[in-house]
């Protein structure tokens, strides 16, 4: 299951802020095209798709799930990246890191982003 959180600077969700243009008439905060839930999921796929599972931690049969807080720039990278939630293993999350600094053309979205990245040695669709 996905699950991330977007924090925004100026819009709580369920609760849109409108601004006013010079004639009065209203216009809305929050750029046309994907909702931030849906740019939020593609940041994730898209740098879930990067990630390289280290070796040594497959062998050792380490999984878990590193939590990245990260920005998105104008050019699509990402910056500003931490860990906000370990895995428990410092490879694991070295790892995500490294995916998350590869990651490219990530869809831009105000504020912060926590994407999780997830290691299992479980394949997709499995039991």
């Amino acid at each position: 299951m996905l699950r991330f959180a977007v924090l925004l600077a100026s819009v709580t969700w369920g609760s849109i802020t409108w601004a006013s243009a010079a004639g009065g008439e209203d216009i809305d905060g929050i750029p046309l095209g994907p909702s931030p839930y849906e740019r939020a999921a593609e940041i994730a796929r898209r740098i879930q798709s990067q990630v390289v599972y280290p070796e040594i931690a497959r062998r050792r049969g380490i999984e878990g799930t590193t939590l990245l807080r990260l920005r998105v720039s104008h050019d699509g990278r990402a910056k500003d990246l931490e860990t906000a939630s370990s895995s428990g293993s410092r490879l694991l999350d070295e790892a995500a890191h490294a995916g998350a600094r590869s990651a490219e053309g990530l869809p831009v979205l105000f504020g912060r982003v926590e994407v999780p990245i997830r290691f299992s040695l479980e394949e997709p669709g499995e039991m």
